[in-house]
């Protein structure tokens, strides 16, 4: 009777390992995702909007999220970026960038540790709106087993982080730039 009692533990025991294991496998081959979208129009030429949105060494003069980065922009290569969030919290990480089609798009690609833990794709898109205006949709989509942790956050402090800097950067090209009218 012990006997059958212990093997039922242990066969249980090994039944919930299992299916412990296959949930987090599933996680990590599927992981959620959260996206975060934010937008601006510029009244200035998308070349203009790219000039300033690529002279990194001029972020720490205007931007109020991304306070640094270095770095070449080419695809491939490593940029050292530097965040500043509304709470105060400053984080600095190593993305790839994954694409630049300069007056149009350029993006990277964070990771922590290894891909799906926690994954960060952020992408500037500029696009002509006619008028010699540009709108920037500015977004990231973060992706692994970790984004549930923090999706509160990321929807509250990277929305506000971003529309901060969209705001800052459609002021400061349109005072080098463009049209403030």
């Amino acid at each position: 009777m012990v006997i059958d009692r212990l093997l039922a533990l242990r066969l249980i025991t090994w039944i919930s390992f299992a299916v412990v294991i296959v949930f987090a496998f599933y996680g990590f081959m599927n992981p959620p995702i959260k996206v975060i979208t934010t937008e601006v129009e510029i009244n200035a030429s998308g070349d203009s909007v790219w000039k300033v949105l690529t002279d990194f060494n001029s972020y720490s003069d205007w931007n109020p999220f991304i306070t640094s980065i270095s770095g070449p922009l080419k695809p491939g290569s490593e940029l050292l970026v530097s965040i500043a969030l509304p709470s105060g919290r400053i984080t600095t990480f190593d993305p790839q960038v994954t694409s630049v089609q300069k007056n149009r798009e350029f993006k990277w690609l964070g990771k922590l540790w290894m891909g799906n833990i926690y994954d960060a794709e952020n992408v500037f898109r500029l696009s002509s709106v006619g008028d010699g205006k540009t709108k920037l949709v500015h977004f990231e989509v973060f992706k692994g087993v970790l984004v549930p942790v923090y999706a509160d956050r990321l929807e509250t402090e990277y929305t506000k982080a971003f529309e901060e800097m969209n705001a800052a950067l459609k002021v400061r090209t349109e005072a080098l730039y463009g049209d403030t009218s």
